[in-house]
């Protein structure tokens, strides 16, 4: 399926690339003038995806505006995707990026691509790129660098709404990983964590990720301790928290897609 839209001097085409077995929902942002080069956007996860998608859709616009061919897609089980969120892994999401790649790369005829990660995004973007020689960059907004601690995290919030509701707790997180490794749905926020993934997660580790991925790298945060190997880059800059529910709703924060396209065109990504 193929439809072409016009924004303000772009071209953006709806395409399904396939992963899995099932079609993924994505969208092509093209400059009409120029090319500068190719980037697939790693989005976050679950609920964060949500929060996140209108800066990812607008910064995806900015970046194609300034010359570059962009690729932002939907996991695997999420959003317009087909399959189902229960039956997605860390490894089905690392996938499902490999396959972005290679999608965007034969489509625009390039030969590497940069890779634009946000917050489990980052994770997977790193663990993509450790595997494939045809990434040669990754911008990290808020990586994902324990997911050990980013699982319990997700958790607590079923903890917390078990508060709400019934005024107390009655599974902990222990118990709630307990309930999904002997085959229990857990939901967070109305996605369901699976035993698969609760698995895979627990087990993958991402400490010195970077070290074997030999690209250039930044990592763009608001002040969450990040290691910088491999080379890569630190930016900590002020700018306000995107995946999730906020006071205020920003669409367009300033300084971190200003300096995350400066540091792309500076890298000749």
């Amino acid at each position: 399926m193929l439809k072409v839209t016009e924004n303000r001097g772009l071209e953006e085409q709806v395409l399904f690339p396939s992963s899995n077995g099932a079609d993924l929902y994505g969208v092509v942002y093209h400059a009409r003038n120029g090319r500068n080069g190719a980037i697939v956007v790693c989005s976050p996860d679950g609920d964060e995806r949500t929060w996140s998608q209108r800066v990812l859709v607008n910064f995806s616009r900015l970046l194609a505006a300034h010359g570059y061919s962009v690729l932002r897609f939907d996991y695997m089980g999420q959003g317009e995707s087909e399959g189902t969120y229960e039956e997605s892994t860390i490894s089905t999401r690392r996938e499902d990026v490999e396959s972005a790649i290679g999608f965007l790369l034969e489509r625009t005829r390039s030969a590497q691509a940069g890779l634009l990660g946000l917050r489990l995004g980052g994770a997977i973007a790193c663990l993509a790129a450790s595997r494939n020689s045809s990434v040669n960059s990754l911008a990290l907004w808020e990586p994902v660098t324990d997911l050990r601690a980013y699982l319990y995290n997700l958790l607590r919030v079923n903890v917390s709404f078990q508060m709400v509701m019934n005024k107390g707790i009655s599974k902990n997180r222990e118990k709630l990983v307990e309930e999904i490794l002997s085959g229990g749905k857990v939901s967070i926020n109305g996605f369901y964590l699976s035993k698969d993934f609760i698995q895979e997660a627990l087990g993958t580790k991402l400490e010195g990720i970077l070290n074997p991925v030999g690209k250039r790298f930044v990592a763009l945060l608001p002040g969450t301790p990040f290691p910088a190997e491999g080379g890569g880059e630190i930016l900590r800059l002020d700018f306000p928290v995107i995946w999730k529910e906020p006071k205020v709703y920003h669409a367009r924060p300033r300084a971190l897609m200003e300096e995350t396209l400066k540091w792309i065109r500076q890298n000749n990504v």
